[in-house]
């Protein structure tokens, strides 16, 4: 019978480890043997967090929680490069703990499953909020963005800039050139923009060649003075077969009595501003 059951208790997949109520291991069995990587002879006489190393601070835990609470505790650790969910039951005897019982089992194939859908939900995240072309933030996201800066501007005081800009004779580049080096000049912009922003600020795609920047925490003057250095990199930077090209900037400042969509018809204002006196330049609205 006692063969019958240590076959039985080495069956188990789970690891399964029996101690008295100091935590001195009795008995283990063949899983967590090999969990360990030691003969039972070096198991046996020992606590379990003695055998674990970075991990043994989180079983030790779990042992004392449960010797005080007298119920089951739960934790998850790692060993190694797996997983393991682990539990940790009293043993009772008349009221009084007596002992532990410690099951260990392997969640290496959920917790990589968990990881799996994580990514993918950051990345369909990620495409419901950023334009495909250019990597920058789409109207989706700028909607949320805007709402939550003016927000916050309205309530603190703080200033919020805004900057629209578009690129001059777009259509010209596509007629004379093609699509796909049009496509090429919008991702190069997006990139340049990307260089010299600050980390606060938002980058958006408005549509077709209209790109905005959310700037948090900036007056109407810093605002110009970044588009002002934008205009000027885009204007000296070669475009593959295109050449160059130039960009018309419109920058204004929220004011907290107005809505949010005054403040952006007022940045585009400027911007057309900017085109009708010729292009290649900036123009700030207050």
């Amino acid at each position: 019978a006692a063969a019958e059951w240590r076959t039985t208790f080495d069956a188990v997949e789970d690891g399964i480890i029996l101690t008295k109520s100091d935590g001195e291991i009795l008995r283990c069995n063949e899983a967590a043997r090999a969990l360990f990587g030691r003969s039972f002879t070096d198991i046996i006489g020992r606590a379990p967090w003695e055998h674990l190393n970075l991990e043994g601070e989180v079983v030790l835990n779990c042992f004392n929680s449960m010797k005080e609470s007298l119920s089951r505790q739960h934790a998850v650790l790692t060993i190694g490069k797996r997983w393991f969910s682990i539990d940790v039951d009293p043993i009772l005897n008349g009221g009084g703990l007596i002992g532990g019982v410690f099951i260990l089992s392997d969640i290496t194939s959920q917790k990589e499953t968990e990881e799996e859908l994580r990514v993918a939900h950051e990345e369909l995240k990620k495409l419901a909020t950023t334009d495909k072309l250019t990597g920058a933030y789409n109207r989706t996201k700028f909607d949320e963005i805007i709402d939550i800066e003016t927000e916050r501007a309205k309530r603190y005081g703080s200033p919020l800039a805004l900057i629209v800009f578009d690129i001059d004779h777009f259509k010209v580049v596509n007629d004379n050139y093609g699509h796909s080096a049009g496509d090429s000049v919008l991702k190069a912009i997006a990139d340049i923009v990307r260089d010299n922003i600050r980390k606060p600020d938002y980058f958006v795609r408005w549509g077709g060649e209209e790109f905005m920047i959310i700037s948090s925490d900036s007056s109407i003057n810093k605002a110009s003075a970044l588009a002002e250095r934008l205009r000027r990199t885009i204007e000296a930077h070669q475009f593959g077969e295109v050449g160059t090209v130039t960009m018309s900037f419109g920058v204004t400042e929220f004011r907290a009595d107005e809505t949010t969509a005054a403040f952006i018809a007022r940045a585009d204002g400027a911007t057309y501003m900017a085109k009708k006196k010729g292009r290649n330049r900036v123009e700030a609205v207050r």
